[in-house]
This record gives structure tokens, C-alpha cells and sequence, in this order.
């Protein structure tokens, strides 16, 4: 980065770099938001699970053993600081680590979800290919002493 500073001078570097940090944040504020998207689906699915389990339960209980039952249950899965935050329950909020690929096939159909790979394939394989060709030619111009050229004339 020095020698592209250097090359291209401070106005344009600095308005690059300016804009590079910003793409970034733009890319980071995108994939939060998807994850935050992935959290709420992956919730709703499970509430709609969670509905159609309560349907399906027997209803030979009697009514004190289902509000024990009930109330014990509650009290062992909603967490302590539950309490805090009121009964107004997020379902944005990111509660569990969803993965790209995880999330590519939540909201991609099967040619979407191609489609993502071979993009991660390709940004992945341009990375090692910049890796390859810049850390020899840096560690060479660190390691080996160069001889000036007028030495042998």
C-alpha cells in the first residue's frame, strides 16, 4: 500500500481508501441484517413447530397438572434478564450464529444457493492468488540483498 500511495498520489489514495472503508461498512451492515433476517425466520419456524407440537399434544391432563407442567416450563427456558426487557421480544434480535451458506439456502432457491458458492469459490481462490503472487515478491525484496546495476560495468 505505501508504493500504490506513492504511485498515485495522496488526494486519490486517501478518496480510494475513503471509499473502500465504506463499501466495507455497507457490505457489513448487509450481512448483519441478513443474519438478523435468519435469526427471526429460524425463531418464527420454530414457534410454528412449537404450535403445531402443542396441537398435537393429548388432552387427557388434568388442569393442575398442565399449569405445573406449564409454569415449570416456563420458568427453565425464559432467561433471567427476561425480565428487564418487558414482553416486547425482538424477533430480529441474533441470538444464535447462522453461516452464509446456512443462510443461502434459507433465502436462495437451489440456483441461488450455486450461485453464492461459486462466488465464495471465486473471491477465495482470488484471494490465494493475490497471497501468491505479493508474499514472495515481498519476502524477496525483504530477504535478498539487491546489488546495485552499475557494479558490474
Amino acid at each position: 500500500m505505501p508504493k500504490a500511495f506513492a504511485t498515485a498520489g495522496w488526494v486519490v489514495s486517501l478518496v480510494l481508501i475513503t471509499f473502500l472503508g465504506f463499501m466495507s461498512y455497507v457490505t457489513t451492515t448487509f450481512v448483519i441484517e441478513a443474519m438478523a433476517a435468519a435469526n427471526a425466520h429460524l425463531r418464527w419456524k420454530r414457534r410454528e413447530q412449537q404450535k403445531l407440537d402443542d396441537s398435537d399434544s393429548p388432552l387427557d391432563d388434568s388442569d393442575d397438572e398442565v399449569m405445573v407442567r406449564d409454569r415449570f416450563d416456563r420458568s427453565e427456558t425464559r432467561p433471567i434478564l427476561s425480565i428487564q426487557r418487558g414482553s416486547s421480544d425482538d424477533h430480529f434480535d441474533i441470538v444464535e450464529r447462522v453461516e452464509m451458506g446456512q443462510m443461502a439456502s434459507m433465502f436462495f432457491n437451489k440456483v441461488g444457493v450455486n450461485m453464492f458458492y461459486i462466488c465464495i469459490i471465486v473471491y477465495l481462490y482470488g484471494d490465494l492468488a493475490i497471497y501468491a503472487a505479493a508474499v514472495p515478491v515481498s519476502l524477496m525484496e525483504v530477504a535478498c540483498i539487491s546489488l546495485p546495476k552499475n557494479l558490474f560495468l
